[in-house]
């Protein structure tokens, strides 16, 4: 059964991120559990006040309001690029690697959600590049999402919107 749609009414009763740990690995077993990405159309501010609405907060340490970060990204000028930490900085910490390796469609999904928010025509997920298998769960989602295609309407990250998996050298 797919997750409940988020609304800014519901944003704060949507089960946990990693509730969904116990579906099927791969794109099949994601949409099952979340149903496939619905890309809104374009209605500017509509997503960044969901997340706004939401409470949601970065986890860099600041702990700055998301929709903050993500509106004032929307009204400045100039090309827009967004850029996903997936570097495990915190120490003693493994949520990231976590996250993409058991929820790698999630993660992209939001990717590719931020990106339409603030009207970027680029996304990169950043991640330590000696990991090997860490990569190799990310470029077998990535290649599930190209294999099933970016049909119009299909709700997956478009050619325009696919995030590039930037691997960095370890600190």
């Amino acid at each position: 059964m797919p997750v409940p749609a988020i609304t800014a009414g519901t944003a704060r009763r949507v089960p946990r991120l990693l509730a969904g740990l116990g579906h099927p690995p791969g794109l099949a077993g994601h949409e099952h559990a979340y149903g496939p990405l619905r890309v809104p159309p374009r209605r500017p501010g509509r997503l960044i006040d969901v997340v706004e609405a939401s409470g949601l907060t970065g986890r860099g340490g600041a702990g700055y309001p998301a929709g903050c970060k993500m509106r004032a990204v929307a009204v400045a000028p100039g090309r827009k690029t967004v850029v996903a930490n997936g570097a495990e900085g915190e120490p003693a910490s493994g949520k990231d690697r976590l996250l993409l390796t058991r929820l790698p469609h999630l993660v992209l999904d939001g990717i590719a959600l931020a990106a339409q928010a603030v009207g970027a025509d680029q996304a990169y997920l950043c991640v330590h590049g000696t990991d090997g298998a860490l990569l190799g769960h990310l470029d077998r989602a990535v290649a599930e999402r190209e294999a099933a295609g970016s049909r119009p309407g299909s709700g997956r990250c478009s050619a325009g919107r696919r995030p590039a998996i930037q691997g960095q050298p370890a600190c």
